[in-house]
């Protein structure tokens, strides 16, 4: 096990998707590639990661942007997951009741207070996506922001319908 005291990359997902202009001090590591090129890669990464933690038993509980570090290595800009202390080992058949990670990530499920298992990795995973999504279209992360809190997704809250209008 390696243990890591310092930080060892300058960025995490989350502060890329507030602010996608942080990349352009990292533009000789993008070799040519578009911003989209770039973030479908990371997709892959990601999904190649999560893949291969759930290949060997272990949900991740809790995934969000700021688990994930940018990291250069020469010509490329990798993403790395990271923080794995709410990450558990489980059987294949395992669920669980649990409260970890951030409200934007959790599965509707999670958010009820429902058993949850691998799939709420995937749906966190999804939503990174769709912010990654929003930012090769232009869309500003608020826009999102907006839609998740007035829209469907909304009700799934459980302190939502307190607070809307």
């Amino acid at each position: 096990m390696v243990f890591i005291l310092s930080p060892w990359a300058s960025l995490d997902l989350r502060e890329f998707i507030e602010n996608k202009r942080k990349l352009e001090s990292w533009n000789s590591a993008l070799e040519n590639k578009t911003v989209a090129e770039l973030l479908v890669g990371w997709m892959a990464c990601l999904a190649s990661g999560l893949a291969m933690l759930h290949a060997t038993n272990i949900k991740y509980r809790g995934l969000n942007p700021i688990n994930v570090l940018l990291h250069i290595t020469g010509s490329n800009i990798l993403p790395i997951i990271c923080d794995y202390r709410l990450s558990k080992h489980f059987d294949a058949m395992s669920r669980a009741v649990i409260q970890s990670g951030t409200m934007f990530y959790k599965s509707p499920e999670e958010l009820r207070g429902s058993a949850v298992g691998r799939a709420d990795d995937v749906f966190a995973l999804g939503t990174i996506f769709v912010e990654l999504g929003l930012i090769i279209d232009g869309v500003p992360k608020q826009r999102l922001n907006r839609i998740v809190g007035e829209d469907g997704y909304a009700e799934c809250w459980p302190r939502a319908h307190s607070t809307k209008s």
